[in-house]
């Protein structure tokens, strides 16, 4: 049967798998990068560019990778379990077995993501200007890895649910106001703000621009952080509509039995 996940292993416990989803955007990102090399440097051969951008691809995932461990060690440190990490057509997402239970749990298990990605930025930027004078692909390579690591970290710390930087919104409206729902309700607002503003990003860019795929490619992420904020939403008013109650409550007490409800047979019964 075909899986559409695969567990490449484990580490302190969290599965990390790969959707697979992901496979698209690794041939995008790769087909795009080999081209874009090609352009930028054409006196490169076609396999110097091939494999510039495969290996290139393959440690931008692992820094994906690396920011959502970010994400789940804190999290785990501060007692929110997490079962598993997985790499999708949209980057990477920890699943957590429930949400922090105070705010300043959620500040920081939401900013570890993006200063993992500043830090790899940074450190980046420095092997690229230490191997400047190497073979050519390294320092592009590594310059490359150095910017799109910025752009994951500034891009992450934008204020809309269910971005990181919308759970740094939710923590600290939940901080200066002591309400969860007040936080949930600001995070989830600007959310939808967000993935609204990136259609009419996505509609200027084909439109306008004349930019059709880029723009179709905007609009997907904007349709993937809208769904995605509606899901939380969803929970995050059911879990308050069930705060306080005990399954005792829900239950239904008046449970007929078969003897109140086949009469000859329990006469059958006593006769026997």
């Amino acid at each position: 049967m075909f899986k559409s996940v695969w567990v490449l292993g484990h580490f302190r416990g969290i599965r990390l798998e790969i959707h697979v989803s992901w496979l698209i955007i690794f041939a995008l990102v790769m087909v795009s990068m080999t081209t874009g090399l090609q352009q930028q440097y054409p006196d490169w051969t076609t396999a110097d560019a091939a494999v510039t951008a495969f290996v290139t691809v393959l440690v931008f995932f692992a820094s994906i990778l690396a920011h959502e461990l970010g994400h789940s060690l804190v999290a785990i440190r501060r007692g929110v379990p997490v079962t598993a990490i997985t790499l999708f057509i949209f980057g990477g997402m920890a699943q957590m077995s429930r949400d922090p239970e105070q705010a300043n749990d959620e500040f920081w298990i939401a900013v570890a993501g993006p200063a993992v990605s500043f830090a790899l930025a940074f450190l980046f930027g420095v092997l690229a200007g230490v191997t400047a004078g190497w073979y050519e692909p390294i320092p592009v390579a590594l310059g490359w890895l150095s910017m799109i690591n910025l752009v994951v970290a500034i891009f992450n710390l934008i204020p809309g649910f269910p971005l990181d930087g919308g759970r740094v919104l939710r923590a600290l409206v939940w901080k200066v106001t002591g309400s969860t729902q007040r936080g949930n309700e600001t995070a989830i607002a600007s959310g939808r703000f967000l993935a609204y503003g990136l259609f009419g990003l996505a509609l200027w860019n084909m439109l306008v621009m004349g930019n059709l795929v880029g723009g179709l490619w905007i609009m997907l992420i904007a349709w993937f952080l809208l769904t995605m904020n509606h899901a939380q939403s969803r929970m995050y008013v059911l879990r308050d509509r069930l705060a306080g109650v005990r399954a005792q409550d829900l239950a239904d007490t008046d449970i007929p039995s078969l003897l109140q409800a086949d009469p000859s047979r329990r006469g059958c019964e006593s006769r026997c």
